[in-house]
């Protein structure tokens, strides 16, 4: 349904990103629906999910975004231990997906 994107970057480790206003010769792209305008960007395992919630906010390794609410096209690239990742506003809100995206 296009309400959170989870990009599996292929190991543990500390990975920097870097939001871009495009990102050229892209791995990827989906939509991204953004209702509140805010957007989470950091660990899978600091995303509130069925009735986890992240353990600690000392521990918690993201931040949010703000962007106008709306839908966008989220193209993303890793280089090394870098990901680039770009927002577009877009009129699609789902996305179709027979499984997971590995960079």
């Amino acid at each position: 349904k296009g309400n959170v994107l989870f990009l599996n970057l292929g190991g543990d480790g500390a990975y920097k990103v870097h939001i871009k206003s495009d990102v050229d010769e892209y791995t990827g792209s989906l939509f991204l629906n953004v209702p509140s305008g805010k957007v989470f960007i950091g660990a899978g395992e600091d995303v509130t999910g069925g009735d986890l919630e992240p353990d600690d906010s000392d521990a918690i390794s993201g931040e949010f975004i703000t962007l106008e609410p709306g839908s966008y096209e989220v193209k993303y690239k890793k280089q090394d231990s870098d990901v680039l990742i770009s927002f577009a506003k877009a009129t699609c809100i789902e996305n179709s997906l027979e499984e997971g995206v590995y960079l």
